[in-house]
């Protein structure tokens, strides 16, 4: 099979007339510089009858100042020994250049090009000025027969050789270059990796397609502070920078150059892609996150939905932080206020025309005349239609009416303003807090000392959180800490949304002996009881006051004694009616002995003065009536000083 393709040369070099002004094709078109015309031109494929061939299309190329025209698919075949520069097989894998071999020489015959292939070995040959010029790469498998694995427009191991292309009108370019104003300025250039074409304006490269468009703004430098910024457009052409706080300051563009209202150059983009976007405090954008427009810094974005307006302006397509701008689809929706939601279980009224009535405050909806008002029963859930719906203060207000007060009604009110309902986050990101970079970061949390005041600073934590200097990606975790070297948070006094604070005033029992952080010691009251009482309203006594009085009733109750031990009576004269078995006296040691002092025949009932010793004595029986009982009880309690065991806690009060 023959290396020479079926060609054209639009100019041969013959020596009857003067080629060197004629043939300066690259002085002429090219800039110098050999290429190929189009993308397409002399582009390579595996051939699909043969994939130990490649197939080089038709096409065009200037080299050495002749216009080559390939006027026929011609077929590389690496088995032919006669494609090789080298005259050999290919014995190893790697990388093969295919290469068009034409120099210029002032002949006859005219030189005429060939296509031939450069073993990895043979490499080097492609240099400026040689004969060669790359029309592909193909890369071969170690393994014999060596068969073709893949096909390159460079050398993944030397990128600098490359297909070159004629910088011809639309020039093409593997990759966009890096811009050199006196060549590129002006200049639309194809880009073959990213399918893309790109315009060279005065400071740069600038993709050109539909979703790229940009006007012209007066962008002064007082307003906006650097490019990237979301801003509107006033009534006067100027770009200012966006912010979520009013229907009015919505993101319209995203800045690409500064200029002055003077001169009007400054320029912004209305959609597609855009860069050095700048990210809200705090906030840490992830690839995918779906954007809305901040209401904290003007000019940023945010993946946390703000309230209650928002925009969503875009989608990431890169990570960032407050340090770290990011790539993203600029996109922007009408500013909105966010819907309220809420439930209504209590009623006034009747009124006059007997409804009950509850009236809801609707300002942040920043409605004036109208709303959209949806009622549903909260048991089961049909939805309702009240009496009537009733707006107040220029829409600030609104009150709606039933006939009965007992109905417990869901709502949703929407203005003109509002799309969707109430929900948090982004499309890809989770949100991150001011404290830990912890989606779920509530008030039980985040390391607060005690019942922290509100709003509070750093001296109420007692956790350590990082700053937003020191947070990036490759520094979490993957379970989501931020590891070593965090820094406690200087975002100064700040509130949490989901903090239920104790009211200043309220006292408190706290299990501490020392003020605790926002509390006040009390110390008016020492070593007392607390009583619970049900309060006043439910029949118990006043909460809040001392006890009013009352005593606990000791319950009834008994102590046991060893019946079988002896044991004493003392006192006055006193008798015992004793009945004795037949056959006299118990024995004085016997169990359950009497001491009497007179002995008794047989039955009979005998009543007889007892003596008894006085050393044993340790009580008093006394007469009826009141008495106590001396001694110890058997576990040794001391009746006259024993108190329930308890804990000591102090009383503070809420600062």
């Amino acid at each position: 099979m023959s290396h020479i393709p079926s060609q054209e040369r639009v100019i041969d070099p013959f020596a009857s007339y003067n080629s060197n002004v004629v043939n300066k094709i690259t002085e002429v078109v090219t800039q110098g510089a050999d290429g190929i015309l189009t993308a397409d031109s002399l582009q390579g494929t595996i051939d699909s009858t043969a994939t130990s061939a490649v197939t080089i299309s038709t096409g065009y190329v200037v080299k050495d100042d002749v216009l080559i025209h390939i006027t026929t698919n011609h077929q590389v075949d690496f088995t032919d020994v006669n494609h090789f520069a080298s005259g050999q097989l290919p014995t190893v894998g790697g990388y093969y250049y295919i290469v068009l071999d034409y120099q210029y020489a002032k002949s006859r015959p005219a030189p005429v090009a060939s296509i031939q292939i450069l073993t990895p070995s043979e490499r080097s040959l492609l240099t400026v000025g040689s004969s060669y010029f790359l029309l592909k790469v193909v890369e071969l498998s170690n393994s014999g027969p060596h068969p073709i694995l893949n096909l390159y427009d460079y050398d993944p191991d030397t990128p600098a050789n490359e297909r070159k292309y004629i910088k011809f009108y639309a020039g093409t370019e593997r990759t966009i270059p890096t811009f050199a104003k006196h060549t590129d300025q002006s200049r639309i250039a194809y880009e073959t990796n990213r399918d893309k074409f790109f315009f060279g304006f005065k400071d740069g490269w600038r993709e050109l397609s539909a979703g790229g468009v940009s006007v012209d703004v007066n962008t002064d430098s007082t307003a906006v502070t650097a490019v990237g910024q979301l801003c509107y457009v006033d009534s006067n052409r100027t770009a200012i920078p966006a912010i979520a706080t009013s229907r009015h300051t919505g993101a319209d563009i995203v800045v690409l150059s500064r200029g002055t209202v003077s001169a009007g150059t400054g320029r912004g983009s209305v959609a597609g892609y855009v860069s050095d976007v700048p990210v809200e405090t705090a906030n840490l954008i992830d690839i995918g996150d779906l954007l809305y427009l901040s209401a904290v810094d003007a000019g940023t974005v945010t993946n946390v939905r703000p309230s209650p307006f928002y925009q969503v302006v875009g989608r990431a397509l890169s990570q960032g932080s407050s340090t770290t701008p990011i790539q993203m689809i600029f996109s922007p929706k009408v500013l909105l206020a966010i819907s309220l939601e809420g439930q209504i279980s209590s009623w006034l009224g009747p009124d006059g025309d007997g409804l009950y009535y509850n009236t809801i405050d609707v300002s942040t909806l920043d409605g004036t005349n109208a709303y959209a008002c949806h009622w549903f029963d909260n048991e089961t859930h049909e939805e309702l239609q009240p009496e009537k719906v009733k707006i107040y203060a220029a829409g600030d207000y609104i009150r709606v009416y039933f006939l009965d007060s007992t109905t417990i009604v869901d709502y949703i009110i929407m203005s003109g303003a509002t799309i969707g309902s109430h929900s948090e986050g982004g499309g890809g990101g989770s949100g991150v807090t001011d404290h830990a970079l912890l989606t779920d970061l509530d008030y039980a949390h985040a390391g607060h000392t005690g019942f922290a005041p509100s709003p509070h600073g750093n001296a109420d934590h007692t956790s350590t959180f990082i700053t937003a200097s020191s947070v990036n990606f490759t520094t979490l975790n993957n379970n989501g800490s931020v590891g070593t070297g965090a820094a406690q948070v200087a975002i100064g006094n700040h509130t949490h949304a989901n903090l239920v604070d104790v009211p200043s005033g309220a006292i408190i029992l706290f299990e501490s002996n020392v003020a605790v952080s926002g509390y006040t010691l009390l110390t008016t009251i020492n070593d007392a009881i607390v009583y619970i009482t049900k309060g006043s309203a439910s029949g118990g006594e006043t909460g809040g006051n001392i006890k009013s009085g009352s005593t606990w009733t000791q319950p009834t109750h008994a102590h046991s004694i060893n019946y079988q031990s002896d044991h004493y009576h003392t006192g006055g004269s006193h008798y015992h009616n004793v009945t004795l078995p037949e056959g006299g006296w118990p024995t004085a040691s016997g169990q359950g002995a009497y001491r009497c002092t007179a002995s008794v025949p047989d039955y009979y009932s005998h009543i007889a003065a007892r003596t008894i010793s006085t050393t044993s004595a340790v009580g008093n029986t006394g007469y009826a009536g009141g008495h106590d009982h001396g001694g110890s009880t058997v576990a040794g309690g001391t009746p006259n000083t024993w108190r329930p065991r308890g804990y000591n806690y102090t009383r503070q009060q809420r600062i």
